[in-house]
């Protein structure tokens, strides 16, 4: 059969594990900003070019210049009916997509058509190709690998045959995965480790080139992002680096993704020695088969095992950047694994089967993707929609207090308000001294018509928040309504 053939099986997969999406709500995390708040505007194809000058959330800017992937949902919004099945059937085709290119990535580096197949079929089946594809936020990772992996087969073809036409694909390509998400920066730096890793042809290629064809981009981004209405990014250096200690934690949960997450603090992921475990085996084994590629002189076996390793570390690197708010930006999404997974997938293509085992090896790899694909099934069930959402998150990490003030946050705007109370009030149970969530309860008790009860949890706010200005003003408010529903009982009576 040739590739584009055999492909066709990973592709089939990815759309049969997860066909069941299409008929998926919303979580209303981050999609209630993206395509519900933003709508109005989405719905309005006059507005595509300003896309390219608004921040990825349009209704409220958090910092995030992603156009590549508002287009992507503009393109949704412009096609959905009632319902959101194109919503969901972009993420599919996203997913597929990059389950193709990376077969045709691992055939291009040289990996037997068996062994580039179900290792795709590995990655289609990994959870967090499961949580890329079901929460609809969780795309612009798989159209980001999209990008990534075209342009980086570009690259590869640039620097094997030199011609221009190959690098202006791969910048183009760049482009586009820059406009889709910031970690497409690390991109380039791969690029010229490749080339390192490899050695370069003089004759072929042309460093001078290469830089201009990769920074032509950046700049294009850093540029127009520069004249967007984006809000500005706020970085903690300290949360960051703590974030990296996780780094091996992270590797063990790409490795053995046993029990999956909706989103949560590094800290409380849990099954720590599990996931330590995994990641020392398959360190070990790559050490070995580094030991193995170098002792027999196998370049190619030596040379994607860099590859791998560097594009699992560039790409990961990204995700634990921490930023200051609420939670401290230290939150850990399965989907953010989808792009630097691939770099794990690249270096099994270096180890070495004996013939003897061979057998046993894909048999046992067959039984693996099918253990993946029943977690994965689970998983994007959690995604259904809003109520079984929230409902798995406070179960992932139920020692959390801010999984519960979100929760707490999404029911209030869907007008629950017992539900609100209930989610806040856990989330004082948790982080008693936390701002803002009497405020929140007092603003509930204040809707439901219970005045006392508005004032008690406002002045409890004051006490955690004595400089919260909004709620001063909200008190004074307060007491001139209930002298105004004093005088018109005295009226009545």
């Amino acid at each position: 059969m040739s590739d584009r053939k055999i492909c066709l099986l990973p592709v089939f997969f990815c759309f049969l594990l997860y066909c069941r999406t299409l008929s998926f709500d919303l979580s209303w995390l981050d999609d209630y900003y993206l395509l519900i708040e933003a709508k109005p505007f989405l719905s309005d194809i006059r507005n595509f070019f300003a896309l390219f000058f608004t921040d990825v959330f349009i209704t409220a800017p958090v910092g995030f210049y992603r156009p590549v992937l508002n287009m992507s949902f503009m393109a949704d919004t412009l096609l959905n009916g009632g319902s959101w099945f194109f919503t969901h059937l972009s993420n599919i085709l996203c997913c597929a997509g990059s389950v193709c290119l990376l077969f045709a990535l691992l055939r291009k580096l040289e990996t037997g058509a068996f062994t580039a197949c179900i290792l795709a079929l590995l990655f289609a089946a990994h959870p967090a190709a499961a949580s890329a594809v079901s929460w609809v936020p969780g795309r612009n990772d798989p159209l980001l690998a999209l990008f990534v992996l075209s342009s980086f087969i570009f690259f590869e073809d640039y620097r094997r045959t030199g011609e221009l036409k190959s690098l202006f694909k791969y910048s183009l390509l760049f482009a586009a995965a820059m406009f889709t998400k910031e970690s497409a920066v690390m991109l380039p730096v791969l690029c010229f480790l490749w080339l390192f890793i490899k050695g370069r042809d003089n004759s072929r290629t042309d460093l001078n080139f290469i830089i201009f064809f990769s920074a032509v981009p950046f700049l294009a981004w850093a540029g127009l992002r520069a004249l967007s209405s984006t809000g500005g990014t706020s970085v903690s250096i300290a949360a960051t680096f703590k974030n990296i200690l996780y780094l091996p934690l992270i590797l063990g949960r790409n490795i053995f993704p046993f029990d999956p997450v909706l989103f949560s603090p590094y800290s409380l992921l849990g099954h720590s020695f599990v996931y330590a475990l995994a990641a020392a085996a398959y360190i070990f084994l790559v050490i070995k088969m580094f030991a193995v590629a170098h002792r027999d002189k196998d370049k190619p076996a030596m040379n994607r095992l860099f590859l791998g390793l560097a594009w699992f570390m560039l790409f990961m690197l990204p995700t634990f950047a921490a930023g200051d708010g609420i939670v401290s930006g230290t939150l850990f999404f399965e989907h953010r694994s989808f792009v630097p997974f691939i770099g794990i997938i690249i270096t099994l293509t270096a180890f070495r089967i004996p013939a003897a085992r061979l057998a046993f090896v894909r048999t046992a790899l067959s039984v693996f993707v099918v253990f993946l694909s029943c977690v994965s099934f689970c998983v994007s069930s959690y995604y259904e929609n809003r109520n079984i959402f929230w409902q798995e998150a406070v179960k992932d990490s139920p020692e959390d207090f801010s999984n519960f003030v979100r929760a707490g946050m999404f029911e209030e705007q869907r007008q629950l308000y017992g539900m609100a109370e209930y989610y806040y009030r856990k989330a004082l149970e948790l982080n008693p001294e936390q701002p803002l969530l009497h405020a929140s309860l007092a603003g509930i008790a204040r809707r439901k018509g219970d005045l006392n009860k508005a004032e008690k949890e406002m002045l409890a706010e004051l006490k955690i928040n004595p400089g919260y200005e909004p709620g001063i003003r909200w008190l004074e408010m307060l007491e001139k309504e209930s002298a105004e529903v004093s005088n018109e009982n005295s009226c009545d009576e």
